[in-house]
């Protein structure tokens, strides 16, 4: 099929071609050529049914007096617009999504195959969620969901389909898509068995596969709070305390945890 921005190759089989002198042609989009060229080329920019009309004329000596030197001819050319794949990605956080977190696809931008102001539908849409090639799951409904277990870089590709009059076309597209792995919270503190009187030092130990930890937040429990990464604190009244820990990663994706801390009195020494 002849579809836009595409060279479109004319061949001229006309009878006694050997004794051609000119052909004309009218590519039926205002275009014209003329002259010795009997295998032009031409390019639609838009898609419809356009009337293509040859025009031969033959040396005048080769030809008998009273035969007629010159003849004409007109074809249609229907010039197609193929689809085009097109879709957008959204998910709930705010920056990559995380894994396991649901990411909802829509491919409702896409357009079908036209031919003038004739437009096909898109029967088939086809999406690979990894880049290999292999479409894991196909549909005739623009919109789906997907989620992946592993975080890494994917590439995912949208095949369309949308034939017409007999023909197969369609179209395909990606992008690279980052799932991130949020951030496990955790920490340590010492002493073990701390008292009013100590200077408990906090120690972070979170871990985060495929970042880095761009916040720290801690909550005492006591009303006090800290920003550092290895804060250290004090509690002056004997009890205990829930400390939290709160940490964001690169990718904005959060984890919290929280541990008591039983600080105690000083106890008698006997002597």
């Amino acid at each position: 099929p002849t579809i836009t921005n595409d060279a479109v190759s004319f061949i001229d089989e006309s009878a006694y071609s050997g004794y051609i002198e000119t052909w004309t042609w009218q590519f039926g989009d205002g275009n014209t050529t003329s002259g010795s060229d009997d295998t032009p080329s031409h390019t639609y920019a838009s898609t419809g049914t356009y009337s293509v009309t040859l025009n031969i004329s033959y040396y005048s000596d080769v030809i008998p007096e009273g035969v007629q030197h010159w003849d004409t001819i007109t074809k249609p050319v229907k010039v197609y617009q193929p689809p085009v794949a097109d879709f957008a990605v959204s998910y709930d956080s705010p920056n990559v999504p995380q894994i396991d977190e649901l990411v909802h696809f829509d491919a409702t931008n896409s357009t079908p195959t036209t031919l003038g102001s004739t437009v096909d539908k898109i029967d088939r849409y086809y999406w690979d969620w990894n880049g290999d090639g292999e479409y894991e799951f196909d549909s005739d409904a623009p919109k789906t969901n997907n989620y992946w277990s592993t975080p890494g870089t994917y590439t995912i590709n949208l095949q369309i389909t949308s034939p017409m009059d007999g023909y197969d076309f369609s179209d395909t597209t990606s992008i690279n898509l980052r799932i991130n792995a949020p951030p496990m919270a955790s920490f340590t503190y010492d002493p073990l068995e701390p008292t009013y009187l100590d200077i408990i030092n906090f120690t972070d130990t979170t871990i985060d596969t495929d970042g880095d930890i761009v916040n720290w937040t801690w909550n005492f429990g006591d009303g006090n709070s800290s920003y550092s990464q290895h804060p250290q604190h004090n509690y002056p009244v004997e009890g205990i305390y829930t400390v939290t820990l709160t940490v964001w990663d690169n990718d904005n994706a959060t984890n919290t945890t929280s541990i008591d801390v039983d600080v105690s009195k000083i106890p008698p020494v006997a002597d």
